[in-house]
């Protein structure tokens, strides 16, 4: 991280604390510990890395806050906080919800250079009453982006000025400089790289890099699905099942089309279509017609045996 915010934004952090509690992943969500970019003191100008917890446990749990709060100062946690507790969080993307058809679906955004994305926010410290421990934790800025569709959008910050302006505490005072850079703004959508992703993001568990992937390019999305696809026809299409019919004393044949026992209704023809691929096609079609066979088949016995004997 730090090479990488040298390379962006030509700034050099010093330590990273708390090294041990951060966990690489690529789908981060509240009460997760990030790497956190702050001053190093309130008056000092050298920045350190700093992993915190994400959101607030000091006045209740609170995981994001409203710029237009905290710019306008209607919160008294904010005004207290925006003074000397500013901070960046630093991270490759972040995931947003946008409005389409009528839903709500989840966008990922990234530079369109791959540089390291960095978001304001606050921080601050306290300590728990029953072990005296320090805790540290955060809050990333978001903004309306639309007042119509209600979609918050993380407050970016896009040049190095920027970031120095935001991590700049040494004044100790709030002023209309930093509530310029937390305004909100439509011009996230132009300036970034973002497409739709798949709706997993909402299962924290959930992490691996084709999270961060379009639908379109997953190997579990639609197009995948389409494209292993077999280029030869299935064996259900290239060997069609042949129907077998069985005549008295002609044995087996091939039979593409049987026609069916006479006065057989359409809806018999198509049983008889879905019926198992060897069938019998002179069987009797009902009881009666099974009686005057048999009784057809005795007459021509007892004619043959009595020929026999008189011959």
């Amino acid at each position: 991280i730090k090479a990488r915010l040298a390379a962006d934004y030509d700034s050099s952090p010093g330590q990273l604390l708390s090294r041990t509690a951060f966990i690489r992943s690529h789908n981060l969500g509240p009460n997760s510990f990030i790497p956190i970019l702050r001053q190093q003191t309130e008056t000092a100008r050298t920045c350190v890395l700093h992993t915190m917890r994400w959101g607030l446990h000091g006045a209740g749990l609170r995981t994001v806050a409203n710029s237009q709060s905290v710019a306008s100062g209607t919160n008294s946690l904010w005004v207290m906080l925006r003074a000397t507790r500013r901070c960046v969080l630093v991270c490759q993307g972040f995931y947003a919800w946008r409005k389409k058809d009528k839903k709500l679906v989840p966008y990922y955004f990234k530079h369109p250079d791959s540089r390291l994305v960095l978001l304001a926010g606050l921080y601050d410290t306290c300590s728990r009453f029953w072990t005296g421990n320090m805790v540290h934790s955060f809050v990333p800025l978001v903004s309306n982006h639309n007042s119509q569709s209600r979609c918050l959008t993380p407050v970016v910050l896009q040049t190095s000025a920027a970031l120095t302006s935001w991590l700049d505490t040494s004044s100790l005072q709030w002023n209309e400089t930093l509530a310029e850079l937390i305004a909100p703004s439509t011009k996230v959508d132009s300036l970034m790289t973002n497409y739709q992703v798949l709706s997993r993001i909402e299962r924290e568990c959930s992490s691996s890099p084709s999270m961060t992937l379009p639908i379109s390019e997953r190997i579990d999305g639609i197009k995948a699905a389409f494209a292993r696809q077999p280029t030869t026809p299935s064996r259900a299409q290239a060997t069609p099942t042949r129907r077998l019919a069985l005549k008295p004393g002609s044995g087996f044949r091939g039979a593409a089309k049987t026609p069916g026992p006479p006065g057989t209704s359409s809806a018999s023809k198509r049983r008889r279509s879905r019926s198992p691929s060897v069938e019998i096609i002179d069987q009797p079609s009902s009881p009666s017609a099974s009686a005057a066979v048999r009784k057809r088949q005795r007459l021509t016995h007892a004619v043959n045996t009595t020929r026999r004997r008189n011959a």
